[in-house]
């Protein structure tokens, strides 16, 4: 069985400044340093086998999924949970 890529949220310049409210720990001011920020741990990952699967969000619709679990922000752990819904959702065959 060929495994799973890994879900990870792909922000965009339409969402990006409210992908960092609803995150609140989001450094990057723009979404490039962003992208940069995160490009190096994932070509590193890319590099050694690992596949990624980016996923597009609404910002609201995951500050929607961190109050439901319980957070206030879209905390890293809330985030992962997110994009793994999304992408099952994406794959899902009824």
């Amino acid at each position: 069985m060929k495994p799973r890529p890994i879900a990870i949220l792909w922000p965009d310049e339409q969402n990006f400044a409210r992908f960092r409210e609803v995150c609140g720990d989001i450094q990057s001011q723009t979404l490039n340093a962003y992208l940069a920020a995160i490009a190096v741990d994932i070509k590193a990952k890319e590099s050694r086998g690992i596949i990624f699967e980016r996923i597009e969000f609404d910002p609201d619709d995951l500050l929607a999924f961190a109050k439901a679990a319980g957070f206030d922000r879209a905390v890293s752990q809330v985030r992962a949970g997110f994009a793994v819904t999304l992408q099952q959702k994406r794959h899902r065959t009824d």
